[in-house]
């Protein structure tokens, strides 16, 4: 009897030897794993944010550039001769046969040109339409209030636009 009961104290020693082993194992695997895991994750949460900061700089800097860009296109548009003339006499075809050409030279999308209250007497891109008001948009009441003003404002086609105003 004696002899049974050390054979299954010795399957016990080995099966508990076995477990803690094979506890051991697992545990240090999943410790390295979940360590892994988090350096992994780190790593790239960090890389995800430097693209993105880089991303938003690339994207400030082409802003600020097209602001510029628009800003010299219109005043040089602007001051094309005759032009005040054409808009204090409210002669259309004149305006646009005189501003045309440069706009097309330009990078310029659209323009158009308002009379004192900011109402549309002439747009390029849209020819057919005149007459509504564009006064609410920040860079006409700069425009209107004296000053060349340049800003950033959602379009009506595009998400967001340059826009200038040029007294």
């Amino acid at each position: 009897m004696s002899t049974k009961s050390q054979k299954k104290y010795r399957l016990s020693l080995l099966t508990k030897l076995v477990g803690s082993t094979v506890f051991i194992i697992t545990f240090i695997v999943i410790l390295t794993a979940w360590t892994a895991i988090s350096i992994f994750s780190t790593t790239l949460l960090e890389q995800a944010n430097q693209e993105a900061e880089r991303a938003t700089t690339g994207l400030q800097i082409l802003l600020e550039e097209r602001k510029t860009s628009t800003k010299a296109s219109v005043i040089l548009l602007s001051k094309i001769s005759h032009l005040t003339q054409y808009v204090l006499t409210n002669d259309k075809k004149a305006m646009t046969s005189a501003i045309t050409p440069l706009w097309r030279e330009s990078t310029l999308d659209f323009l158009e040109v308002l009379d004192a209250k900011g109402n549309v007497l002439v747009r390029l891109q849209e020819p057919d339409k005149t007459g509504d008001t564009l006064a609410a948009q920040e860079n006409v009441r700069g425009a209107l209030q004296g000053t060349i003003t340049t800003s950033f404002e959602t379009g009506g086609d595009t998400r967001i636009s340059a826009r200038t105003g040029v007294p």
